[in-house]
């Protein structure tokens, strides 16, 4: 402001650091001079007074020892979620110290934002519910929440936000006409699209952009595996609640749109069984898909008793228990009434979670291409894949192995369809084409497992194990292989975690 003048005032603050010295931690005096910055350059004209307090050293710095460790479903942090006007949202924390009690685990947000917390003594697990109704006025924001869980004597877990968009539920026409079906392993919407004008299926994806949707002449399908495409899931005490969503999308490198934004979430709910959050059986049942211009389908991934493959292992057995190096035999086959169709097998890995996009993998086939050097492709028709491999375990605290695969249909003697290139280079010009919407599906993933390694009885072969003694045995061949001063090592790689085969006798 003209004729203004601002004067710099020094004055004096007392500082109470903490040095060190062999007696333990001890306050000192520091002064120091400051200069206020003038008013152009201050941040905030209110003072700010706050207390920096500094407590005796943690035993250990360990996450789960002292400091609380979050576990699953507790969001990663900078996750996206997505919320609704005038929809209940809501998300679970759970975090575990060994050696503490978590007094509460504090919850930072939007105003109406509320949580119930409680704590089990016995397992030491720390849960809260975070539930947050968004109003009219949050439509299009993007709001973060932020957490920690704090222990009753003042140790803290890291500090997560997760950031929720929010939009409106109605970005469906009111008079579109939708159906959801559910199965035991997959979720299908199937949108009429003369309710919808203007769909397109090939401007629209599911939260995993790989994944696309597809359609016939009367519908938009989007039919998905619950472990696939970007499905997520949230619990409560009653059910467990799969979700995807459809969105529209412009071509890479675009930074406007001219087509009406669609937004189009879908939901299977699954109640519980028990107290535990899996409520299936271990035993995956048959992938039940359909899509346009192969219609109803469904796929089915057993593992086998023997290399004949005329006996698939019971899924009462499930989970199977199985030694290091024994073959394994599986198959995959699609049922269809067409007649003119062709299975093909893409990817398989095996992954320690029942997740394809797990971080932690071992690629059995690639590309159409076999990885694994113990792997057999055996002779089947054009409707099946059969395969076999010798058992191995993760390096490192995994338990099990579960087996995924992307598949794909074809129409048979189609010369330009991925079923008809077989395997291919990752590098070569022949890997990266474009699908063709007429004569291929589009990518489903399959799963089966667990695989728990075991070990057969050394004083009686026939002797087996059921589940619950299996969990005795695992510890037994801990304990063994303790005394024996076997050492395992971890290799850290790149996404790919390496695998040995040891002889049964090593183990």
């Amino acid at each position: 402001m003209t004729g203004q003048t601002t004067t710099a005032v020094s004055y004096t603050t007392t500082l109470t650091p903490y040095t060190t010295s062999q007696s333990g931690w001890r306050p000192t005096t520091q002064t120091s001079t400051y200069s206020p910055p003038t008013d152009y350059d201050r941040l905030s004209k209110i003072p700010i007074q706050f207390v920096v307090e500094v407590i005796s050293s943690v035993p250990s710095c360990n996450f789960g020892d002292y400091r609380p460790l979050y576990l699953s479903p507790t969001p990663s942090h900078r996750q996206i979620r997505k919320a609704f006007v005038n929809s209940q949202f809501q998300f679970t924390i759970r975090a575990q110290a060994s050696y503490a009690v978590i007094e509460n685990i504090m919850i930072s947000g939007p105003l109406n934002i509320t949580k119930s917390y409680q704590y089990d003594n016995q397992t030491r697990i720390g849960e809260a519910q975070v539930t947050w109704t968004p109003s009219e006025n949050d439509q299009g924001e993007s709001v973060p929440i932020c957490f920690f869980a704090e222990t009753h004597e003042g140790y803290q877990s890291e500090l997560r936000c997760v950031v929720v968009t929010v939009g409106r539920q109605d970005f469906l026409p009111l008079n579109a006409e939708a159906s959801v079906v559910c199965t035991e392993t997959t979720m299908s919407l199937f949108v009429l699209k003369s309710s919808v004008p203007g769909l397109n299926e090939q401007y629209m994806r599911l939260n995993d952009p790989r994944c696309s949707l597809t359609s016939n002449s009367t519908h938009l399908i989007a039919s998905v595996s619950l472990n696939s495409c970007g499905t997520r899931y949230q619990e409560n005490e009653t059910e467990i609640i799969f979700q995807n969503e459809i969105t529209t999308f412009d071509q890479p490198n675009q930074v406007i749109s001219r087509k009406n934004q669609v937004e189009i979430p879908f939901s299977c709910s699954y109640h519980k069984t028990g107290t535990a959050s899996a409520a299936f059986s271990p035993h995956k049942a048959s992938y039940l898909f359909s899509e346009a211009g192969f219609g109803s389908f469904t796929f089915v991934f057993e593992f086998y008793e023997s290399s004949d493959f005329t006996s698939i292992i019971d899924p009462s057995e499930y989970p199977i228990e199985v030694e290091l190096g024994q073959m394994l035999y599986m198959g995959i086959s699609v049922e269809s009434q067409l007649d003119n169709i062709v299975l093909f097998v893409q990817n398989c890995r095996a992954t320690p979670h029942d997740d394809p996009n797990d971080p932690t993998y071992y690629d059995i086939i690639s590309d159409g291409c076999v990885q694994d050097d113990t792997t057999i492709i055996f002779p089947s028709n054009q409707t099946e894949f059969r395969f076999g491999m010798a058992a191995f375990t993760f390096i490192g605290d995994y338990s099990q192995v579960y087996m995924t695969c992307t598949v794909i249909l074809c129409t048979a003697g189609s010369p330009g369809s991925r079923c008809s290139q077989g395997c291919v280079n990752s590098t070569s010009t022949a890997s990266r084409y474009r699908r063709s919407l007429a004569s291929e599906s589009q990518e489903h993933f399959i799963s089966q497992g667990p695989l728990y390694l075991g070990r057969k009885n050394q004083y009686n072969n026939e002797l087996s194990l059921n589940p619950n003694s299996l969990v005795i045995v695992v510890g037994f061949i801990v304990a063994v292989a303790a005394m024996a001063g076997v050492v395992i090592y971890k290799i850290k790689m790149s996404k790919v975690v390496r695998y040995e085969r040891l002889p049964p006798s090593e183990c």
